[in-house]
C-alpha cells in the first residue's frame, strides 16, 4: 500500500471509525454517537498534522547533517558550456573571467502573452587566456592545397602535381597574421574531429602530436594555457575546494584533450618566418602558383600513424577558442550602518546563486570564508554562506508563522475584550487581506524559485563601506544553443563582433538538486570525499552524475590497444551505461558519456583507463 494514501487523513479516519465500530458491535457506520465522530475527526486531523511534522522533521535532521558533512558543489547549479571563438581588434588581447558574452534567447511565450520573452545567456571564459589577431589561411594535406574561407570552411586551391604524393600522416597549415602581432607564443591551436563524435581515442593521441617550423620541431603543451594559474604554493588556503573553481577544474579537462598550445621561445618573434609558401612545398606545387600565397606562419605537423589519412582530411583547426562557462559576475556594495550581519543575495529571474567571487571593505581588506558550521564564532574579517532559512522565526517559514498568530488571537481573543470584539475581527480581516496581496504579488513575481541566500558576515573594525561581487548562472537554460550560434560582446569590445560564435552546442548546466537527488548526492560526498577508488565510489559517481537519465549500470574489467603508438594491451576498466527512456538525441547522450568520463579521470586516485559504453 501507498505510504501517502495509509497515513493520509481520511485513510487515518476510516481506520478509527472501523476500530471503534468493531470495539462496540456496530454494523453500521452511520449508528455512531455524531459527538464520537467528531472527536475521531479532530484526533484524525491531529494526527495527520503530527505524522507531516515527522516526516518534515526527518527531512530537516537529514538534510543539516548532510550539509554540515558534504560539499554544497555537489548539490549546486552547474553552468552550462561550450566552445567559443573570437578574434581581436588589436594585435592581441588577454581575456580574462570578467569578459562577458550574452546570446539573447527565445524563451517560449507565458499563458495570456502573445509575445515570446527574450532571456540574455551571459558567459565568461573559464580562465584569462590570450588570443591573437591571427587565422588559419591555407592547409595541405595528400593531394591538394586548400584555402580556408568563413565558418570553417575549405575551398581547393591547387592540386600537387601527377605523380607527387604528400607525406604520410602530415598536414601543412599556414598561418596569416596581423601585421603588428610579432609573437605567437603560447597561442593555443583547437582541433575537432566533428565527423567522428564516438571516437574520441583522437584527441588522446594529439598528445603525442608534433609541430615543425622552418625544419626544427617546437616545443608544444597538450591543453591550453591560462594566464591567471598560480603555482601550488602561491594559492589561498582551500582554494582548490572552493565551488567555482570546482566547477572550473572539470570544464577546462572536459576540453583539455582538444587543444595543442605552441610553447616554444622561437614564437617570441615571428618576423623572420613568414613566408609566401615553406620550401618544401616546391616539390608539388608549381613555384609561380605558390607566389601568389599571402605570407603565412608555415606549421608542419606530423601525427602518430594511428590516425588515418580521412581523419586527418576531415579534422579542422580553429584558432582563438576558448571554453566558456554560462555565468554571470554581479556587483554590489553596502553602507556596513545600514545592513545587520546578515545581507541577503537574491539573483534575478531564471537566475541561480552560484557563488562568492569576492569580499572586501574600503579598507582593502578581503574577507575569507569558512563553513557555515563555524559562523557562530565570528572570526572578524570572515563571511560564510547560508542557503535559505535565514528569514524563518523557527522552523516554519513567515507566511506560517502569520497564521498561527491569527488562530492565537481567536484563541485568546479575551486578552482583547478590552478594546471590543469589532476591533479585533476588523484588524485580523486587514491583516488577512494584506498577507493575501503579498502572497499574490510573490506567486505573480518572476523572480527565482530558489531559497534566497544570506551572506553571514563579520565586518572588520573601522571598516565603512562593504564590495561584493558575485556569480550567478541560469543553470539548464542556458543548455543546447547551438553550434555555430552569434554571441555578443556585453562590455568594452575587445573582439570582433563578427568572428563571436560557438563551435561546439552549449552543455552540462544543471539546476540544483531536488530533494531526492540530493540523497544520491549526499551518499557519494560522506562516501568517497569526491575521490574514487573503489566500485562502489565508480557506480555511486555514474547515478549522481547521471540521475533519472540512467536505468542500469554495470562495470567489469577489460583489455585494449593503447592509442598510444608506444604502447600496446592495456587494462581497462569498462562501464556500460543502460540509459532510461529519456528525449535525448545520439549526439546529446555521446557528449554526456564523454563529460562523464572526463570527470571520471580526474577523481581517480590512480592512473585508470575508463571506457564507457551504451547498453
Amino acid at each position: 500500500m501507498s505510504t501517502i494514501f495509509y497515513n493520509s487523513k481520511e485513510e487515518i479516519r476510516n481506520r478509527m471509525l472501523k476500530n471503534a465500530t468493531e470495539f462496540w458491535g456496530v454494523q453500521n457506520v452511520n449508528d455512531v454517537d455524531p459527538l464520537v465522530k467528531l472527536l475521531i475527526e479532530a484526533l484524525s486531523t491531529e494526527l495527520f498534522n503530527l505524522n507531516n511534522d515527522v516526516k518534515n522533521l526527518e527531512h530537516r535532521i537529514l538534510n543539516k547533517i548532510s550539509r554540515i558533512l558534504a560539499s554544497d558543489y555537489l548539490t549546486a547549479p552547474l553552468p552550462a558550456h561550450a566552445i567559443l571563438k573570437g578574434k581581436p581588434i588589436e594585435a592581441s588581447e588577454i581575456l580574462n573571467i570578467g569578459n562577458h558574452f550574452y546570446f539573447r534567447k527565445q524563451l517560449a511565450a507565458e499563458v495570456g502573452k502573445t509575445s515570446p520573452e527574450q532571456l540574455d545567456i551571459y558567459f565568461t571564459p573559464a580562465g584569462a587566456n590570450t588570443v591573437f589577431n591571427a587565422e588559419i589561411k591555407y592547409s595541405f594535406n595528400a593531394g591538394r592545397l586548400q584555402e580556408h574561407v568563413e565558418n570553417g570552411q575549405k575551398n581547393a586551391l591547387l592540386n600537387v602535381r601527377t605523380g607527387a604524393f604528400g607525406e604520410p600522416n602530415t598536414l601543412w597549415i599556414g598561418i596569416e597574421t596581423a601585421a603588428s602581432l610579432n609573437t605567437f607564443k603560447n597561442a593555443g591551436i583547437y582541433f575537432d574531429w566533428p565527423v567522428y563524435i564516438s571516437n574520441t581515442d583522437f584527441y588522446s593521441l594529439l598528445q603525442v602530436t608534433k609541430f615543425y617550423l622552418d625544419g626544427s620541431q617546437l616545443d608544444t603543451e597538450p591543453g591550453l594555457i591560462y594566464v591567471d594559474e598560480q603555482a601550488d604554493d602561491q594559492k589561498p588556503v582551500f582554494y582548490d575546494q572552493h565551488i567555482i573553481n570546482l566547477i572550473t577544474r572539470d570544464v577546462r579537462t572536459y576540453y583539455n584533450n582538444h587543444f595543442i598550445s605552441l610553447t616554444d621561445e622561437r614564437l617570441s618573434n615571428i618576423t623572420a618566418f613568414k613566408a609566401n609558401y615553406p620550401v618544401e612545398l616546391q616539390s608539388f606545387f608549381n613555384e609561380q602558383d605558390l607566389k601568389t600565397l599571402k605570407p603565412c606562419l608555415w606549421f608542419k605537423i606530423v601525427f602518430p600513424a594511428a590516425i588515418p589519412a580521412n581523419a586527418i582530411d576531415e579534422l579542422q583547426l580553429h584558432l582563438n577558442c576558448f571554453p566558456v562557462m554560462s555565468r554571470r559576475l554581479h556587483q554590489q556594495k553596502f553602507r556596513i550602518k545600514e545592513i545587520s550581519d546578515i545581507i541577503p543575495i537574491k539573483p534575478g529571474a531564471y537566475d541561480h546563486f552560484l557563488s562568492i567571487h569576492e569580499l572586501h571593505d574600503d579598507n582593502d581588506v578581503r574577507y575569507n570564508e569558512i563553513p557555515y558550521s563555524q559562523a557562530g564564532i565570528n572570526y572578524e574579517g570572515s563571511y560564510s554562506i547560508r542557503n535559505g532559512g535565514a528569514e524563518r522565526f523557527d522552523a516554519r517559514n513567515a507566511r506560517q508563522t502569520i497564521e498561527y498568530l491569527f488562530e492565537l488571537l481567536r484563541d485568546e481573543k479575551a486578552a482583547f475584550a478590552a478594546y471590543g470584539s469589532d476591533f479585533l475581527t476588523t484588524a485580523l480581516k486587514t491583516l488577512e487581506q494584506n498577507i493575501s496581496v503579498i502572497e499574490k504579488k510573490s506567486k505573480s513575481s518572476k523572480d527565482n524559485h530558489e531559497l534566497v541566500n544570506y551572506l553571514v558576515l563579520k565586518p572588520a573594525n573601522k571598516a565603512a563601506m562593504l564590495y561584493l561581487s558575485f556569480w550567478t548562472t541560469l543553470a539548464d537554460n542556458a543548455n543546447n544553443i547551438r553550434k555555430g550560434s552569434k554571441l555578443q560582446q556585453a562590455e568594452t569590445i575587445k573582439l570582433k563582433p563578427d568572428s563571436l560564435r560557438l563551435l561546439t552546442t552549449t552543455t552540462g548546466g544543471r539546476n540544483s538538486l531536488g530533494a531526492s537527488e540530493r540523497i544520491q548526492a549526499y551518499k557519494y560526498g560522506l562516501t568517497t570525499k569526491d575521490r574514487i577508488v573503489t566500485l562502489a565510489d565508480l557506480t555511486s559517481f555514474c547515478r549522481y552524475e547521471l540521475g533519472a537519465k540512467m536505468k542500469n549500470i554495470r562495470v567489469s574489467k577489460g583489455v585494449s590497444i593503447s592509442a598510444n603508438p608506444r604502447e600496446g594491451f592495456i587494462k581497462t576498466t569498462d562501464i556500460y551505461i543502460t540509459p532510461a527512456d529519456h528525449e535525448l538525441s545520439a549526439p546529446e547522450w555521446a557528449t554526456l558519456l564523454e563529460l562523464l568520463k572526463s570527470k571520471l579521470q580526474s577523481r581517480s586516485v590512480m592512473d585508470v583507463n575508463y571506457r564507457v559504453f551504451t547498453e
